[in-house]
């Protein structure tokens, strides 16, 4: 398995790219924001679930559960914050992030 990746791989490097864009060139996809939120939403909820290595128990992790609302925006305050990682998921949690 070694150098081979898995479809988790190719939805957050989609991911990611779509984000990337998004900041990078406004002018051209604000216009396009909740479509292009909702698909990048549905990517992170499907990323999060092949990611979990049992079945259940995602109902505690609140970028998942935004995600699956549509809203991708708590995965990107967790994916572009520069506290570690458990922290700023306890701040998520928390409201205070």
């Amino acid at each position: 398995m070694k150098g081979r990746k898995m479809l988790s791989d190719a939805l957050y490097e989609g991911e990611r790219s779509i984000r990337k864009y998004q900041l990078n060139m406004p002018d051209i996809y604000d216009r396009y924001a909740d479509r292009i939120n909702a698909i990048r939403a549905q990517m992170i909820a499907l990323m999060t679930e092949l990611d979990r290595p049992v079945e259940g128990g995602l109902d505690d992790v609140p970028t998942y559960q935004a995600a699956l609302k549509g809203d991708p925006t708590v995965y990107d305050a967790f994916m572009e914050s520069d506290l570690p990682p458990h922290e700023c998921m306890e701040r998520i949690k928390a409201g205070t992030l």
